[in-house]
């Protein structure tokens, strides 16, 4: 238990932006740079300098790629195109792949079409000239269009997700605005009710000559018709989604009318 509580909070530490991306350009830089160094140490060829200097460039800018994807994968694609011009980089890196899917993740709409298109033509181009590989405009349009369009599928989908639990806080909240509702009325609007029929039934049957005692219970009935108008605004204002129904507001109508009548009975009125 102890262990799986460890690794679910390294999980959580992992999945923060700034925590993911650095571990992400610490994994992208690690085997590269020891290849590097292995190769140069035994060979000394300039070109395992310059690929993994153009590597370590890419990787770095993916630090900022989920606040400015478009300068991110602009970056990448420039230092791509000048390795393939040395032929230190023989075709799309994956720092490049990264920056493609960070386009599709974090931009929608027309700057996401406009910089993919950009960017396939410049890599096209780029490998047409200097690589002169034969389906490079095929290979530039998939090294572009995959990552792209798998990053616009995980934004979809997680904004789906978001927009789903939103709505179920949402319902929840309205489902507790109707319990609430409920609740008042059931436990404050009944007795009130309760009190008023109370009140008017012992004024009806005062004798003559009790004036004093008669305001009074004027005024009481006065007052308890008006808590029941606040209470019903109340209700109104705790009924924000609109539904109709049992469930809505008071959620009782009609069926604590026999609970009504007893009450009142049992409280010494006679039935009417």
């Amino acid at each position: 238990m102890r262990v799986a509580r460890t690794f679910m909070t390294i999980v959580r530490f992992l999945r923060r932006p700034r925590v993911f991306d650095t571990t992400l350009v610490i994994v992208l830089l690690a085997p590269v740079l020891l290849g590097a160094i292995s190769m140069i140490a035994a060979r000394g060829e300039t070109w395992a300098t310059l690929s993994a200097g153009f590597h370590v460039a890419g990787s770095l800018c993916l630090l900022m790629r989920r606040g400015r994807p478009i300068l991110t994968v602009g970056l990448v694609a420039a230092l791509d195109v000048v390795g393939i011009m040395t032929q230190s980089v023989f075709f799309t890196s994956l720092p490049s792949l990264i920056a493609c899917y960070s386009l599709g993740r974090y931009t929608t709409g027309h700057p996401t079409l406009i910089t993919s298109a950009a960017v396939f033509v410049v890599y096209a181009v780029d490998t047409e000239v200097f690589l002169a590989g034969t389906g490079s405009w095929l290979g530039s349009l998939f090294a572009v269009l995959v990552p792209v369009g798998i990053g616009q599928l995980v934004r979809l989908r997680t904004e789906l997700d978001e927009r789903g639990r939103q709505e179920a806080a949402d319902a929840a909240v309205r489902a507790e605005r109707r319990r609430i509702a409920r609740e008042l009325h059931d436990v404050v609007a009944h007795h009130i009710t309760v009190i008023n029929a109370l009140v008017g039934g012992a004024r009806a049957t005062l004798p003559p000559g009790q004036d004093v005692t008669k305001n009074a219970l004027e005024s009481a009935e006065q007052t308890a018709r008006q808590a029941m108008s606040e209470m019903r605004r109340l209700l109104d204002v705790l009924r924000v989604d609109g539904n109709e129904g049992p469930d809505a507001a008071t959620g009782v109508g009609a069926e604590r009318l026999p609970v009504l009548i007893k009450e009142a009975g049992s409280s010494g009125l006679p039935p009417a």
